[in-house]
């Protein structure tokens, strides 16, 4: 059974479709009911709303118009990502990341993207007293930011006014330690 579009049309008498007409509620059910992206319309509260929503990946970023905004998916890479498109053909913000590397413990090095495309990255670093260290983060299995850093920061537990950023790059976080003996210090930077 297949949904059949203009059903009535004018010319026809509604008593003599039910046929037609019982066989699109049953299709419609059947592709909107319990698809499982719904709730089950048994509940007036459920009327209307979803349980998920699942998106083909678009080949291009879609058109909009004022006053409507695009939530949509591409293809980056091999993985499909979430999209936003603001309206009348605005701004595309990326909403999922690629590949997120999480830290597996304290002091390990990590990343995340905040949606939007800043990406943040953390992680510890021995620094020599009175002098400077970089973290290089693709010698930590991190990503080099996309285009630039932003900004970062650097603290220790036992001494928190010890530590200057000295800059933030594509590539790296540079520390400077004021103390008078190496320290650990614990990094973050922001960059997109």
């Amino acid at each position: 059974m297949a949904y059949i579009p203009n059903t009535p049309i004018g010319t026809q008498i509604p008593a003599q479709m039910f046929t037609q007409f019982s066989d699109n509620f049953t299709e419609l059910n059947t592709q909107y009911g319990s698809s499982g992206d719904h709730f089950e319309f048994t509940a007036a509260a459920n009327n209307g709303k979803h349980k998920k929503s699942t998106y083909f990946a678009q080949a291009a970023d879609p058109s909009t118009a004022a006053t409507e905004a695009a939530l949509y998916t591409k293809t980056l890479g091999a993985l499909s990502e979430l999209y936003m498109r603001r309206d009348s053909n605005g701004t595309i913000i990326q909403m999922t990341s690629r590949n997120p590397v999480v830290a597996a413990g304290l002091g390990a090095s990590g990343q995340t993207f905040l949606p939007g495309g800043v990406e943040m990255k953390w992680g510890q670093l021995l620094v020599p007293g009175g002098g400077s260290a970089s973290a290089t983060f693709t010698l930590l299995g991190l990503t080099a930011f996309p285009n630039f850093g932003i900004i970062g920061f650097a603290t220790a537990f036992n001494a928190p006014n010890q530590f200057n950023i000295v800059n933030v790059t594509q590539t790296a976080i540079t520390i400077a330690n004021s103390g008078g003996g190496a320290a650990n210090c614990f990094w973050v930077a922001l960059g997109a």
